[in-house]
């Protein structure tokens, strides 16, 4: 799945892929901590607990200020 954001690192708003690993690649598994957002430009991956850029949010993993 991609969403628009703007990318701090290479400074364009620009597509992200959201992405996380499976755990023991079991398909419909999730591996805590490896939620992310890869930017399509520069490939800069933002974490949960590096925060996203806005609009993007963590549906997984959450954000250290998340409840």
């Amino acid at each position: 799945m991609t969403k628009r954001g703007h990318c701090s690192s290479c400074g364009t708003e620009t597509n992200f892929r959201h992405r996380h690993d499976t755990a023991y690649g079991l398909a419909g598994t999730h591996m805590v901590g490896t939620e992310r957002f890869e930017c399509q430009t520069c490939g800069k991956a933002y974490y949960a607990t590096d925060g996203a850029p806005p609009p993007l949010k963590f549906i997984l993993d959450k954000e250290p200020n998340q409840k």
